[in-house]
């Protein structure tokens, strides 16, 4: 009797165990499904953003070099600029802040004249858009045709020495057919969804779409939708819950299994499976992570510049600038400019993914580290001499100190290293590289005189698609993958790499590699 006591409750925990890992593995597997749906739809609604904000810009580079633009070539951007994006309602142009062209005119023309400075309701986004000289998205408001809208305000700066402020762009974008264009209503045959963050202001905006209660259930999957300046926040949850995994034959199953092996087992089992459940799903969630985060970031660095050079594109092939080849020279270099940057990208990542693998082959030979730097040095010298920044060398080791290395994988570090300190550090500023040797180590360290790295993002520097903060310089970019890449070619060469901030001003990295035996 004792002994059927024992079998009995030791299958009863056992049967009931397993149910519960199954209840948990269903629910994860379908808050990752969950996730996934969310974070396609937050990338549809941050393309059809960019690319109406893009196809904007077009008539925003055309009023800086034709400032007295006439309402017929305005209309004709205009128009084109519709085509591509139906959602849009009309495109206004407000010199000086008073509206002076408006696009369609039909049920727009009483617009004409309006202040901006006057309007209570347009004031702040216009002073806001001035002031940081960024896009800012207004709204959701109602719209005078009876529907909702988002308001998207461009400022106009002339191509003149002193970029003399011209006046705004208003974009008014239909907010259902938008909505209906990312295809949100096709995600909510089987999803809950609400977004808040009226205005851009994120968690603190009002919400203005869907169920209020999402935002304070638990399980709720949410994710910031990046705007030009500020965000929206968008939350989900699944319409229908599966129970369970199992049914009547599994439980059979089970029960024969557990009852087979009860003796053997039963004490192991329940001593482990619960570790070793935990430990399968942080490492699945870890993962999941991991991934969803590197494809989400690598889908907008490469989106940013396709945008860019589809709107480009699009703007010449539609003709509106036939007869301003000066405008339509810019157009062009800006869309090779972004296609360099897709190619540094794509080398990146494959880089990236080569050193991850384990599959990146070294070339090693006896260098001398001293030589390495000098043409590091030489190679970055040109760029810094853009920005009046000078390149100091504090060497004293002699030039027969070898190091077993790959010459160009540790020069393409150093060169990563001295390229961002011109990045972030000011005009007519000096960067400082210091060569030292210990017993049993080489060291080269990289100083700069810029603002320094936030100290809550030192931890995160090195990771994939990590930029500490924004360069001063505007016409730099960056993959994001560089510091990234340099950690794993240094750590590969038994090597080892770091940062911290300087007492005064400044970031120093540096980069420790093993002296050859």
């Amino acid at each position: 009797m004792l002994i059927t006591l024992i079998v009995f409750s030791g299958l009863s925990i056992l049967v009931n165990h397993y149910a519960d890992v199954a209840q948990e593995n269903t629910e994860i597997q379908q808050q990752e499904i969950v996730r996934q749906q969310v974070s396609n739809l937050r990338a549809s609604i941050e393309h059809e953003i960019n690319t109406s904000l893009n196809l904007t810009m077009g008539v925003l580079v055309y009023v800086s070099a034709n400032p007295e633009i006439h309402q017929k070539e305005f209309a004709t951007l205009a128009h084109s600029i519709m085509q591509y994006a139906p959602y849009i309602r009309n495109i206004g142009l407000a010199r000086d802040n008073v509206i002076s062209h408006i696009y369609p005119m039909e049920g727009n023309r009483k617009a004409l004249g309006l202040r901006y400075i006057d309007n209570p309701h347009q004031r702040d986004a216009v002073l806001q858009a001035m002031e940081t000289r960024k896009t800012v998205i207004a709204g959701p408001v109602n719209l005078v045709q009876g529907d909702e809208g988002l308001i998207s305000r461009i400022p106009i700066f002339l191509n003149n020495e002193k970029q003399s402020y011209w006046g705004m762009t208003s974009v008014v974008v239909n907010l259902q057919a938008f909505l209906n264009k990312v295809g949100l209503s096709k995600n909510e045959e089987n999803l809950r969804i609400a977004i808040r963050g009226k205005d851009s202001k994120g968690e603190q905006g009002d919400i203005f779409y869907g169920e209020p209660g999402l935002f304070s259930e638990q399980n709720a999957v949410k994710f910031k939708i990046s705007l030009p300046t500020g965000n929206w926040v968008i939350a989900a949850a699944p319409i229908h819950h599966s129970a369970s995994n199992f049914n009547e034959s599994d439980w059979v199953l089970i029960v024969g299994f557990a009852v087979t092996i009860l003796i053997c087992l039963l004490l192991f089992g329940l001593l482990t499976s619960n570790t070793a459940l935990n430990s399968a799903k942080i490492q699945v969630e870890l993962a999941s992570e991991h991934k969803s985060r590197f494809f989400t970031n690598m889908a907008h660095e490469l989106r940013t510049p396709l945008t860019s050079i589809h709107g480009a594109v699009r703007l010449i092939n539609s003709g509106a600038l036939e007869n301003n080849p000066e405008q339509t020279k810019e157009l062009i270099e800006s869309a090779e400019r972004n296609s360099k940057r897709l190619i540094w990208l794509i080398n990146d990542i494959l880089d990236l993914r080569k050193l991850e693998s384990g599959k990146m082959e070294y070339q090693k030979s006896l260098q001398s580290p001293t030589s390495t730097v000098e043409v590091a040095i030489n190679d970055i010298q040109p760029y810094a001499s853009e920005y009046d920044i000078k390149i100091e060398l504090q060497n004293s080791i002699s030039p027969d100190i070898k190091l077993d290395i790959d010459n160009m994988r540790i020069q393409q570090v150093i060169v990563n290293l001295l390229s961002n300190a011109v990045k972030f550090s000011p005009n007519d500023s000096v960067i400082s590289v210091k060569t030292t040797l210990t017993e049993t180590q080489w060291r080269c360290e990289v100083s700069d005189q810029g603002k320094g790295i936030p100290p809550d993002q030192i931890d995160a520097i090195f990771s994939e698609f990590s930029q500490a903060s924004a360069s001063d310089k505007k016409d730099v970019s960056s993959t994001g993958l560089g510091l990234s890449i340099s950690q794993h070619i240094i750590l590969d060469h038994n090597g080892q790499i770091g940062c911290f901030n300087q007492l005064e001003s400044g970031a120093a990295f540096f980069i420790e590699l093993p002296l050859s035996a």
